[in-house]
């Protein structure tokens, strides 16, 4: 990343009025990883307990460590988005706080790697479907299915599987307010991982 092109002023509050434009696009961000075994927490339910972290079921996030790959392929460019990431991560700072806590975190054996999490439910809206705009397409889909609507689909957050009591309790509370966003991970077929 060209740190002469940044959106940045001098003092480093962003060159873009607050909120931002709204003719901005997100940009995908695309990196091949290594799935680190510390720090997981890919699971249907994330371990669920009512915590301080924790509010509400609804605000669970399932998160893991992203690491350098092994494969020599892409381990250049594991250095390179982990060097964009720092770049973003300074570039969003707030100016004077010393204290820094974001999303690259530190293991013995590997060095730095970065957290990524995914929000699993989202609100639905009055009318009973997703608060997101489908019409970007972007998001997953299995076969054609609506996977939301589809009352077999383990995507359904009727179905949805949890693996203690308090997860299953907590589920139910936001099973009539709730869908459930499915981590956009698919297999060798193009199929939606199931949880």
């Amino acid at each position: 990343m060209d740190s002469g092109k940044s959106p940045l002023s001098n003092n480093g509050a962003k060159g873009y009025p607050s909120p931002p434009p709204e003719d901005l696009e997100p940009a995908p961000l695309c990196a091949v990883v290594h799935i680190s075994t510390h720090d997981f927490w890919l699971t249907a339910d994330v371990g669920y307990h009512t915590s301080s972290i924790w509010k509400s079921f609804s605000d669970v996030e399932v998160t893991c460590a992203a690491e350098r790959p092994e494969f020599e392929l892409f381990m250049d460019d594991y250095i390179m988005v982990s060097d964009n990431l720092r770049w973003l991560q300074e570039s969003i700072e707030t100016p004077g706080f010393q204290v820094k806590k974001g999303l690259f975190l530190l293991t013995n054996n590997t060095g730095a790697c970065f957290k990524v999490h995914h929000a699993l439910f989202e609100l639905k809206n009055h009318e009973g479907f997703n608060s997101t705009d489908d019409s970007a397409g972007d998001g997953p889909s299995e076969d054609s299915e609506d996977i939301q609507d589809e009352e077999s689909s383990i995507f359904n957050i009727r179905n949805w599987p949890t693996y203690s009591d308090m997860a299953k309790n907590a589920l139910d509370t936001i099973k009539e307010t709730h869908n459930v966003v499915p981590i956009p991970a698919y297999d060798l077929s193009g199929h939606l991982i199931k949880p």
